[in-house]
């Protein structure tokens, strides 16, 4: 991304909880002075082509009250395309959000609550359906071990559909064990727990289980990581999954 943007990104790393490194995000944005801010999670390998694609479609296409952008990702652990990981801003309108932003004990998912605030506010939001990448692929078992954790407290009602799936993929891809892993500890302890490093090792010590990390030199080009793209075929449960969530988001609009 920095060589095809010719640009130096900047980067926010190492800060917890979420809530404290979005509203740093969110500062980095407002001294660029850009008219635009793109933020990209770790978790996210992005496709600079699929990218500059789909920032041209929402700059073109809308208004000054517009406020956030969101497009689709190929996520690994759910099996097909959602919103996760990448989101464009009108870097003017920062300002206002930084201001909405809630504590981790107020909400586990602060930029969803800073959005639906300004939305509030009569600002606009936009969620395509482009993919521009692939989500939790090529992630170290730490960070796959919290995001199960996160998985566990964000996504409860649907982790049973996940599981047989998980279940099926952990045969051929140590991936699927670590997040299984993560799901049995998350049943007894707090979401903000995913980063208490002594919780978690105390847990895989009393399992006899150690884990070994990742090689770190993995390397992908453009044209490997769009080919990926193209050929994901979207699993069961992720199918599913989405059936599930459309009769919920129905029943949630006649309960109102």
């Amino acid at each position: 991304m920095k060589n095809h943007f010719q640009i130096s990104p900047k980067v926010v790393k190492n800060v917890a909880p979420f809530s404290k490194a979005l509203k740093e995000s969110y500062e980095l944005a407002i001294d660029s002075k850009k008219n635009w801010t793109v933020m990209i999670d770790a978790d996210l390998l992005p496709s600079p082509q699929l990218v500059v694609k789909f920032i041209n479609k929402i700059i073109n296409r809308y208004t000054d009250s517009f406020f956030e952008g969101r497009a689709y990702v190929i996520d690994k652990f759910f099996g097909g395309p959602r919103s996760a990981g990448f989101r464009i801003y009108k870097t003017n309108l920062l300002k206002k959000a930084i201001k909405e932003i809630p504590s981790e004990s107020v909400s586990l998912r602060p930029e969803t609550y800073t959005i639906k605030a300004m939305l509030k506010q009569g600002y606009q939001s936009s969620e395509k359906k482009d993919v521009v990448g692939l989500h939790d692929f090529e992630q170290f078992y730490e960070d796959i071990f919290r995001k199960g954790i996160a998985h566990f407290h964000k996504h409860h009602r649907y982790i049973r559909i996940f599981e047989k799936c998980w279940k099926q993929e952990s045969q051929s891809d140590e991936d699927f064990k670590i997040l299984l892993l993560a799901i049995s500890f998350a049943q007894n302890v707090r979401a903000e727990d995913a980063f208490n490093k002594n919780l978690i090792n105390d847990f895989l010590d009393k399992n006899g289980i150690k884990l070994t990390e990742k090689d770190s030199s993995f390397f992908i080009t453009e044209e490997e990581l769009n080919n990926k793209i193209k050929s994901f075929k979207t699993k069961k449960c992720y199918k599913k999954f989405k059936r599930i969530q459309k009769v919920n988001k129905i029943k949630q609009f006649f309960s109102r």
